[in-house]
């Protein structure tokens, strides 16, 4: 399973094509706008904003080599979990969806994806699926949690170095996957079909 998921972001695909774990090849190409509304004049003015993923750049393909990485080096569904969570945190659209797909075709469950929010307070979460998640929310809110000892000491407790490595760099992609995402307006799929409508 974790080698379809590396497979999700292949050089060899057409730009802005990623594969998904059965296989299926999907385009994130879209059209990143944002619009601004003014209450005085009730018009909505349409931004265009750069496409980060319509063409080459290195620094995306660096990206996508750290993804390929980590999927052969984490457990991929709780890495999904995590991703699913970070992207609820930052208010990214496109990620949750994205991943939110991805961990169900990794057998992930609707009643934990609808808890994640609210995880602290489920039975559903395991010791180790605690640990991860409280980890990642201290490193995504790092300029207001500074990390502390506690929530480090439980993931170590949880995870062997290798792991909360490769697990730290997970958390820290997912943010950098959704500050892109968020900051050239990645819209989310229903955007897309609303907009075509």
């Amino acid at each position: 399973m974790a080698e379809d998921h590396v497979d999700r972001y292949r050089p060899d695909l057409p730009l802005g094509q990623v594969v998904d774990p059965e296989g299926k090849a999907y385009s994130l190409v879209c059209k990143p706008v944002t619009s601004t509304f003014n209450p005085l004049t009730m018009e909505t003015r349409m931004i265009k904003r750069l496409n980060f993923m319509a063409h080459r750049n290195t620094g995306i393909d660096g990206l996508v080599a750290v993804e390929g990485w980590i999927a052969k080096s984490f457990d991929p569904k709780l890495l999904e979990l995590v991703k699913v969570r970070v992207s609820q945190m930052n208010g990214c659209a496109h990620c949750l969806h994205m991943h939110r797909q991805d961990a169900l075709k990794l057998g992930e469950t609707d009643d934990r994806l609808l808890l994640l929010n609210a995880w602290r307070e489920s039975q559903l979460f395991s010791t180790r699926e605690r640990a991860a998640l409280a980890w990642a929310e201290a490193l995504t809110e790092i300029a207001k949690s500074h990390a502390p000892d506690d929530v480090y000491e439980e993931a170590h407790a949880n995870f062997s170095d290798d792991e909360l490595v490769a697990l730290s760099i997970g958390i820290a992609m997912i943010n950098a996957w959704n500050r892109l995402a968020i900051g050239f307006r990645l819209q989310h799929p229903a955007d897309h079909k609303r907009a075509a409508a």
